[in-house]
């Protein structure tokens, strides 16, 4: 079990408004829990892990270069839901599979889903 938690403290609606003309409210949470169940590393054949993730960002909590580029293509103003899972193949050899559905918080609708596979051996 995981959590992480952001916000942007200095964000200021004051400086937003007189730079812009536009009065915008605070978008400046964020905020990822994660549920994972499964063996924490994979070494040995029959290892698995499956894991589901919620992540909620505003368009103003971290810069956008900070962001995952996976998860909604990259950027802020995103939130959703990550499906993952692992199983070992062999001895330091596993796949990892990886489902990222997002949708856009504020704006004009976007939703954005990424499927990723991967195939993982350390050496």
């Amino acid at each position: 079990l995981s959590a992480d938690y952001v916000e942007n403290i200095g964000y200021s609606r004051s400086k937003t408004l007189e730079r812009s003309g536009i009065d915008m409210d605070p978008q400046t949470k964020g905020y990822l829990a994660q549920v994972a169940v499964g063996m924490p590393t994979m070494l040995l054949k029959n290892d698995w892990q499956v894991s589901v993730a919620y992540r909620y960002l505003e368009a103003d909590a971290v810069l956008d270069a900070f962001t995952d580029s996976n998860f909604h293509l990259g950027g802020t103003n995103n939130k959703g839901f990550i499906l993952g899972g692992q199983y070992g193949l062999g001895k330091n050899t596993w796949l990892t599979a990886r489902w990222l559905s997002s949708n856009q918080i504020t704006g004009l609708p976007l939703a954005i889903d990424v499927l990723q596979v991967y195939f993982n051996a350390k050496f």
